[in-house]
């Protein structure tokens, strides 16, 4: 690692950020890099209908750890390009989260939540788990990625956790630098394929698009949770689901609580794996919001559509 960031510029970002210094710090990114080398590990989407580029971590967030930090990469139909800085943090609401105070080889900084540039949005309101997407902070991604270490914490944390960032995520973030200074931009030999942009989904069943309709045999049924079992608790779990051309499930969200997020997660689980013949528009596949009804039933513990 290159391990020389030093923040020597101070930048006041909108009222919301106090005393964060930035500069462009020397990354590990070598712009002669091969642009395979600089594509390892992406994930490049294309959505149709904006025509954009977007590269992102092939691992994005996580059910196990409590923090990830990532960036991602937009490139406009006009050739502009985009930075943005996700922190994904675990066990901790939306409403609790007050700032953000990033250290960076021993230089603080502090902002304010929320503030300009920053949204605040849950990616899942069951297992709390917490999404702050910060743009335009070129020069932050940048320090970050060539930073010998780097460390994040939150405020309104009870528990005043501090989050070290892994090596690899280091590496990404310096990846997803050399990625914005690769003139032209990389693209992937394989043409990608758009996932979860909402520009390009439909309501299925509406407006000419079919249904999808589930593959009985990737219907993985959902582990009764073991603790309302003892209870004797039955619930039923309303997921809304993305449905995509090849018939995937993604991005699962519980519509409604049941009380108990054992439910939920054992639902999701479960309904990931599943499989669709995919819904159609004019005889074509095409990606769909779609919901998906499970029932917990002791009688049969299975889960029913």
């Amino acid at each position: 690692m290159a391990g020389l960031s030093r923040w020597i510029a101070r930048v006041a970002l909108g009222v919301g950020l106090l005393g964060m210094t930035l500069a462009a710090a020397p990354a590990r990114s070598d712009s002669g890099a091969d642009p395979d080398d600089l594509l390892k590990g992406m994930t490049v989407i294309s959505p149709v209908l904006t025509q954009s580029w977007i590269y992102q971590p092939a691992f994005r967030g996580s059910t196990r750890d409590k923090w990830r930090v990532y960036a991602s990469l937009t490139e406009q139909k006009d050739g502009s390009r985009k930075v943005t800085l996700h922190l994904v943090v675990r066990g901790l609401a939306r409403r609790a989260l007050r700032s953000i105070d990033l250290e960076v080889d021993d230089d603080e900084k502090h902002l304010l939540l929320p503030s300009p540039g920053a949204t605040v949005r849950p990616v899942s309101a069951c297992r709390q788990i917490t999404e702050v997407e910060i743009s335009c902070q070129e020069d932050l991604i940048r320090s970050l990625a060539g930073a010998d270490a780097a460390t994040v914490s939150y405020g309104g944390d009870p528990e005043k956790r501090r989050y070290r960032l892994h090596d690899y995520e280091l590496d990404e973030l310096d990846r997803i630098v050399g990625l914005l200074d690769a003139k032209p931009l990389p693209r992937p030999k394989e043409t990608p394929v758009s996932r979860g942009e909402s520009d390009d989904l439909s309501e299925a069943g509406s407006g000419g698009v079919t249904l999808p309709v589930l593959i009985l045999e990737s219907k993985v049924q959902p582990v009764y949770p073991e603790a309302p079992r003892r209870r004797r608790q039955e619930a039923q779990v309303v997921l809304q689901a993305i449905i995509l051309k090849d018939g995937t499930v993604e991005k699962l969200q519980p519509v409604m609580s049941t009380g108990d997020c054992s439910f939920e997660e054992a639902a999701i689980a479960a309904v990931k794996q599943w499989r669709y013949k995919p819904a159609t528009f004019k005889g074509k596949p095409v990606g769909v919001y779609f919901t998906v009804v499970v029932d917990f039933k002791l009688e049969a513990r299975a889960a029913d559509i």
